[in-house]
């Protein structure tokens, strides 16, 4: 959320236009990452559950912020909300099937 907050008050300041492809590359990566960290630092699936759908909200929350300050449309933010959810999935699922593997 800082890099979003910094960019949009540059562009408030400056009356410079925000590379918003840039910013929403920053909240996937950001969401990626935490996504990571997540996976190692809690040790059951249920916690990694919870923070990562945590994760998931902020990144939401930033793309509804962005669409609501008109800089993306409504198409736009529903596809990086959708991308956001798939994301987050594609991890548990990746971690669901080592924790399977691991028991047999």
């Amino acid at each position: 959320m800082a890099n979003l907050k910094k960019a949009l008050a540059f562009n408030i300041r400056t009356g410079r236009a925000v590379n918003i492809i840039d910013l929403l590359d920053d909240i996937e990566d950001k969401l990626r990452c935490n996504i990571k960290s997540d996976i190692e630092a809690y040790t059951t699936l249920e916690e990694v559950q919870a923070e990562t759908y945590n994760d998931e909200v902020d990144a939401r929350v930033q793309i509804a912020l962005l669409e609501r300050l008109g800089y993306i449309d409504e198409e736009e933010a529903n596809a990086m909300k959708q991308k956001a959810a798939e994301i987050r999935i594609a991890a548990l699922t990746e971690l669901e099937k080592e924790i399977e593997n691991r028991k047999e």
